[in-house]
């Protein structure tokens, strides 16, 4: 542990001993082995020249640290650091304040931040749409709390912030010079079409369109497929007109094959239970009935994002879009976990 005096940064000379409490909380297995613990630290913080009150506010980063809910020690939470000409660390309360363990969750809130442009210079202009997205956050917030799986997270409103929009460098010259390449001379194709060497290829949904399974209008797609696709977004429908929505990084006649097989092979309560190959069982279908096409394909970036996130986005979209949710459709569930 550094001295006081130390000529090291003073963040460095704050980070360690705040290291050390976290330390001493996460290997400890029982409350005396920390109470031990946190006495000998302080006692060490101490020999090296700290004030009294900084082991309470260490005390106090490792329970917001772990998120417990006790009683914490009251303190000075407005500090000013500068180095004299000795070395010194001057630690200067400004303001004392009452902090309460919900005051600290607070502001342990989770940030929504977009893009600054320049229509935001007009200050009033910038309030108005902080407000605006503030108002609609408060509007659409239940459905983040309606999350099965991480609804839990989401019991606090967000707050808002901004991040550094494009300049005109970055708009007129791209770093990103690679020509895009087409399969196509001409107009290009739409639709997903055979490739003439697996038994998939008999089930396609032929075409540039396709209906809804349940409202029945034409529904355009903008994607050229085969069998051999890769990271795609599928739809299956059976012959009662229901529909599911899928999505693969493999080949798709793979993810086919799989649900075909399950269809042949079903038995409950087994990895062939699916909600695909159950209601094919109960409704009497075979496998040669089942029916797809390929809706959507989520292509490569040249800087290697997160693919198989924009997949699993672009398929909660199309589960949206064409209502295949039970009992509407063969899909038992989404998740907002792309889009976190």
């Amino acid at each position: 542990m550094l001295h006081i005096r130390s000529f090291h940064n003073p963040r460095v000379k704050r980070a360690i001993p705040e290291g050390q409490f976290i330390r001493a909380k996460r290997i400890t297995s029982c409350v005396e082995k920390y109470e031990e613990a946190k006495m000998v630290l302080t006692k060490r913080f101490k020999e090296r020249g700290g004030f009294d009150f900084l082991p309470q506010y260490f005390l106090l980063q490792v329970r917001t640290y772990f998120g417990e809910r006790q009683e914490l020690h009251n303190f000075g939470t407005c500090f000013w650091e500068r180095s004299d000409m000795t070395g010194l660390l001057d630690i200067v309360i400004l303001q004392e304040t009452h902090m309460t363990h919900d005051k600290i969750l607070s502001l342990r809130r989770s940030w929504l931040s977009s893009t600054y442009h320049a229509c935001y210079s007009n200050y009033a202009r910038g309030v108005s749409i902080m407000q605006y997205s503030g108002e609609n956050s408060q509007k659409y917030w239940p459905l983040l709390q309606a999350d099965r799986q991480y609804g839990h997270l989401f019991n606090d409103p967000p707050r808002f912030c901004y991040k550094r929009g494009r300049t005109l460098k970055e708009m007129l010259c791209p770093s990103d010079t690679c020509q895009k390449k087409s399969l196509f001379h001409g107009k290009k194709k739409k639709g997903t079409y055979p490739c003439l060497g697996c038994n998939c290829c008999s089930a396609i949904i032929k075409g540039s369109k396709i209906n809804h399974p349940k409202k029945g209008y034409e529904i355009n797609l903008h994607v050229y497929a085969t069998c051999m696709s890769t990271h795609v977004v599928y739809l299956l429908k059976c012959p009662c007109g229901l529909g599911y929505v899928g999505q693969t990084s493999r080949a798709v006649k793979i993810r086919i094959q799989e649900h075909k097989s399950n269809i042949r092979n079903f038995k409950e309560n087994t990895q062939t239970d699916t909600s695909v190959s159950k209601h094919f069982f109960i409704h009497k279908h075979n496998s040669m009935q089942l029916r797809w096409c390929v809706l959507e394909e989520a292509a490569p970036d040249g800087r290697g994002d997160g693919r198989i996130n924009r997949l699993l986005q672009i398929e909660g979209r199309w589960i949206k879009r064409l209502g295949t949710l039970y009992p509407d459709g063969l899909n038992d569930s989404w998740s907002l976990k792309p889009y976190l």
